[in-house]
């Protein structure tokens, strides 16, 4: 398991975590792979703010020229030779198993997170926009309130998108804004789900990232409740292999692990 942040690559083999060089001063906002041998990471230059692409092959990581200038902020595939990037100013690119190109969004807005369920059902979400790729073109298909932080479901109809005081669901035919009251944190970065009974969002309740606390959210195919987990730093990105295996990362080098559930 690969977690990335700032200046931080971390690798965990399934009993401790271990810290490795990427060797380039940059920040790292998502990863993503197909295998232990094929592991991308994408962010930006903390000096240049140019996009920073790195590749891990199972021995090394490597930087990797980007088609796009634009800062790259979310990546997801359908595997190893179907992987979509997404970033700055409505930037989508995509890799084939040999290159990266360029792939027309139809928006300039800000994306910042990408995820499907196959190569001909991928979304794509950020600043006030959801957009939709059929395995032909992309499309813009709901126009949100605020910005959209992240985007994660079980299947092509069930599909979650959560943002700054945005909380959306897709049921396969629409999108519709889902009401949670104040269980859902103000800022909602992640959303993972083993199943539609069981969903949970990650982010921060606040104003301020750096020093509002983190919080949790799960949904039980019903109704969303809050997640106690006392006071910690802002939560940005959630995974999981399964509802008892779930793992959360935030600022400060928080990472946690188990079932929120309890």
């Amino acid at each position: 398991m690969w977690a990335v942040g700032s200046e931080t690559i971390l690798h965990f083999n399934g009993a401790t975590w271990s810290s490795v060089t990427g060797g380039a001063t940059w920040i790292l906002f998502k990863v993503w792979g197909s295998s232990p041998s094929d592991v991308w990471a994408v962010g930006q230059s903390y000096t240049t703010g140019n996009p920073t692409f790195l590749h891990y092959d199972g021995m090394n990581w490597s930087a990797v020229p980007s088609p796009s200038i634009y800062q790259l902020a979310g990546i997801w595939g359908s595997s190893a030779s179907d992987v979509w990037a997404v970033g700055v100013g409505g930037t989508i690119i995509h890799y084939d198993g040999t290159n990266w190109s360029s792939v027309l969004s139809g928006t300039t807005q800000q994306l910042s997170s990408v995820w499907g369920t196959s190569a001909s059902n991928v979304w794509a979400v950020g600043s006030q926009t959801i957009l939709h790729y059929d395995g032909t073109r992309w499309s813009t298909v709901y126009d949100a309130s605020n910005v959209v932080s992240g985007v994660q479901g079980t299947s092509r109809s069930d599909v979650w998108a959560v943002g700054s005081s945005v909380l959306l669901h897709y049921d396969g035919t629409s999108w519709s804004s889902f009401q949670s009251g104040l269980e859902l944190p103000n800022f909602a970065l992640g959303v993972w789900a083993s199943s539609p009974r069981n969903v949970l969002a990650v982010g921060y309740t606040g104003f301020k990232s750096a020093c509002c606390p983190g919080k949790i959210a799960q949904f039980n195919g019903t109704t969303w409740s809050s997640v106690p987990i006392g006071t910690l730093p802002s939560l940005r990105a959630i995974w999981g292999s399964s509802a008892s295996d779930v793992w959360i990362v935030g600022d400060s080098g928080t990472v946690l692990h188990g079932s929120p559930a309890g």
